[in-house]
């Protein structure tokens, strides 16, 4: 539950912030929070490294986000309707495909 609830928070914060800043503060958020519990550390930190990669709304998060918007062509909205179906499915793909993978490869 409490990867879960990481993983979404790291989901919508990198598209507001830097996918580095969103990295390092849910590791040591992770870190603190699950160092007493049986889940692998090294799973965790892949699910939150491929969490934090999943950003593409905002230019802080999207390098050529101002590229996409500049032209006129795309709107917020419509780009924000896309991003919420990216981002359920990369919250899937981050609990069914890689923590599994990323347990059995480091455990």
């Amino acid at each position: 539950m409490l990867l879960e609830l990481l993983a979404i928070a790291a989901l919508i914060m990198t598209n507001f912030l830097s996918n580095v800043v969103t990295m390092v503060l849910f590791f040591n958020i992770g870190l603190a929070l699950l160092s007493g519990s049986n889940m692998h550390l090294g799973a965790f930190a892949a699910v939150i490294g491929v969490a934090a990669s999943m950003a593409s709304l905002t230019p802080s998060a999207c390098t050529p986000a101002p590229l996409i918007f500049g032209p006129g062509h795309v709107t917020v909205r419509g780009v924000l309707k896309a991003n919420l179906v990216f981002l359920v499915l990369s919250l899937a793909a981050c609990l069914v495909v890689v923590y599994p993978l990323a347990s059995a490869v480091f455990g």
